[in-house]
């Protein structure tokens, strides 16, 4: 048995986008108390400052990036399900993850140089007192042209196999301008063409093109050639993902569609994030009508559908009927509550199609 925390990290975010995408959350509600004991590996046995308890049966321990998404994964479950108390635990123990993954990543350029007298480096894995005896001195890699240096292990575990945008967001969010010259570090090194690439260096170079989309300093044309770049090295993101890569099969073009997507929605309006009890067939936004068009196929009883918005609709329709609709500034949330199936267009000029319709 190997890595409690990576394979229920990785688990818990699954289950919560198999979720939505399957509306499945009664099945979940009947299952709870089973997600929530998983869950209580990181309450009982890791802390932000105490580091964790063994993971493994030959007494490994650290805390990896790929937990992070852990308590994204179950704070979505535990707020579908109406689960106020343990939706709250899960925000508070997210918060010290976060406290955590930032001072790993500025540990071995803020804090550890002044220690063992030398230039900052990039970018600590983890804290190597919390491993293996064996492993239990820090240390830093040997320097680097002029005084830099960098280690692939510490910019791959910043999400390890999730490559969730959450956890580079958390960094953005919080020191954008050091992850990004972190990032420009990594890119500067060389990737030699002629050698095989293991999968961790696929993935490494994954979260850096990811964090370069959401970071919003990259157009689509620099884009366009960084995903060149990447396959001309043999690391970009095609045909499987991850560690164990002949179960984690993906269409050829997935990863870089993905990223494609991030920088042509940047500065839409309005995005989907959570919806029950309903399908839908597509979501698109025409940029010119400043209009998002939801084709709702399926409508169960109770059916929500909750959109992020950074600022209020001028008004909603339901196959051209009026359509009300919650719109809370303050946590830029935009919420509908058809009755019915069809198409939903949510406008964000006025127009005689469609009134101002707000709670």
């Amino acid at each position: 048995m190997i890595e409690v925390d990576w394979g229920t990290a990785l688990s818990l975010n699954a289950i919560s986008l198999t979720a939505l995408y399957t509306d499945g959350w009664e099945s979940l509600r009947k299952n709870w108390a089973t997600l929530r004991a998983g869950f209580n590996y990181y309450h009982l046995y890791q802390d932000w400052a105490c580091m964790c308890a063994s993971y493994t049966e030959s007494g490994s321990s650290w805390v990896e990036g790929a937990n992070y998404n852990a308590f994204i994964g179950f704070c979505r479950l535990a707020a579908a399900l109406g689960k106020e108390d343990d939706l709250a635990l899960g925000r508070y123990l997210g918060a010290k993850q976060g406290a955590l993954r930032l001072a790993v990543f500025r540990s071995s350029y803020r804090y550890f140089p002044k220690f063992f007298r030398r230039s900052p480096w990039w970018l600590a894995k983890h804290f190597h007192n919390e491993v293996e005896p064996t492993g239990a001195f820090q240390n830093a890699p040997d320097p680097g042209p002029e005084g830099e240096s960098f280690r692939q292990q510490g910019f791959f575990n910043l999400a390890t196999e999730g490559a969730y945008p959450e956890t580079y967001m958390l960094f953005l969010k919080h020191i954008p301008d050091e992850f990004m010259n972190a990032w420009r570090i990594y890119r500067s090194e060389p990737i030699d063409f002629d050698v095989v690439v293991p999968y961790c260096q696929i993935e490494c170079h994954a979260g850096y093109l990811l964090s370069l989309a959401l970071s919003g300093r990259v157009t689509p044309q620099e884009m366009e050639e960084e995903i060149a770049y990447a396959d001309r090295a043999g690391v970009m993101v095609r045909d499987w993902f991850g560690l164990h890569y002949p179960v984690r099969y993906l269409p050829k073009n997935c990863y870089q569609s993905y990223l494609k997507s991030i920088l042509v929605a940047k500065d839409y309006p309005l995005w989907l994030e959570h919806w029950q009890g309903l399908e839908f067939e597509s979501a698109v936004y025409d940029e010119t009508r400043q209009e998002a068009t939801v084709k709702l196929i399926a409508v169960r009883p109770g059916a929500k559908l909750e959109c992020g918005s950074i600022k209020q609709p001028t008004g909603a329709t339901l196959d051209g009927q009026s359509l009300s609709f919650e719109f809370v500034p303050g946590k830029n949330r935009l919420t509908f509550a058809p009755k019915a199936p069809g198409t939903l267009v949510v406008a964000f000029i006025p127009s005689v199609r469609s009134g101002i319709e707000s709670k």
